[in-house]
């Protein structure tokens, strides 16, 4: 890109030599760098706009078959907070993706509640297609750059970012090493914590969990526990499970529940001692 030189451009004629622009010595304003954003977003989605052009698609299709086919099983839920969009816009992008081909709905293999999110060959194909063009820019833009330096334009762009680093929390979830590969690629349980992560990157005052260990190896339940431990230390945590194992293990207040009431509260030790508890889930 070329460089961008604004100084030269005449006043108005009417200005009158009055100058309106905000006060420099009140607050000193990036306009250098707002300016390279602009125009640098505006070139990098530029590429992919004429092909999505040719399929009928803008922009909010790229967004969605880009992260459906990063992240495989992607509930709408997680990609509403992954966009920051309002339901009624995704599900108008989502429809056409669907009736055309590019993206499956799938049934949950734990919860058959759930309707999760898969690209098919074709969007798989349409993506890579996308990504190769912004991959050339990109490998263009950093190649007069040194590793260092390109180091520092990615810890540019993480600090951009409003919510906490997403380092941190894969740190958080055990999940850096896996940083790079894709999430269909995962354990089951690896998939789990990474569900925990995509909420927890959004700082959530309160995070509902529930059956968090299904299906998952008694080593991943353990890690599990240890991870909602750890997260409980700065976010309140609720966890529906009928493991209790899992539930010794985390060591916590338990509330048993029966048709919609509280049966018993205390220790793990104390409900699953009480008379009432063990008539109801056990009979006599």
């Amino acid at each position: 890109m070329t460089d961008i030189n604004f100084s030269g451009m005449a006043a108005k004629p009417d200005s009158q030599g009055d100058d309106h622009s905000p006060s420099a010595g009140a607050r000193d304003l990036r306009w250098d760098i707002i300016e390279l954003l602009f125009f640098a977003y505006r070139d990098f989605v530029g590429d992919a706009d004429q092909e999505l052009e040719a399929f009928g698609f803008g922009r909010a299709h790229h967004r969605v078959i880009h992260f459906v086919t990063r992240y495989p099983g992607l509930k709408v839920a997680d990609l509403l907070d992954v966009l920051r969009i309002t339901k009624q816009s995704l599900g108008r992008v989502l429809k056409q993706l669907l009736d055309e081909g590019y993206i499956v709905q799938k049934t949950g293999n734990n919860d058959r509640r759930q309707r999760l999110l898969y690209a098919t060959p074709k969007g798989e194909a349409l993506v890579a297609k996308l990504a190769g063009l912004q991959t050339d820019r990109i490998n263009r833009a950093v190649a007069g750059i040194d590793p260092a330096g390109v180091e520092t334009v990615r810890q540019f762009l993480r600090a951009m970012i409003d919510r906490d680093d997403p380092d941190k929390v894969l740190e958080t979830i055990r999940l850096t090493d896996a940083r790079n590969r894709l999430a269909g690629s995962l354990s089951h349980g690896q998939k789990q914590w990474l569900e925990i992560g995509m909420l927890l990157a959004q700082d959530p005052k309160v995070l509902l969990v529930d059956e968090p260990v299904a299906g998952m190896t008694d080593v991943e339940t353990h890690l599990t526990a240890e991870l909602l431990k750890e997260i409980n230390k700065n976010h309140t945590i609720m966890v529906v499970e009928h493991d209790m194992t899992f539930v010794r293990e985390l060591g916590v207040k338990v509330t048993c529940l029966h048709e919609g009431s509280v049966l018993a509260e205390g220790s793990i030790d104390q409900v699953s001692s009480n008379e009432r508890v063990v008539e109801v889930y056990l009979g006599r």
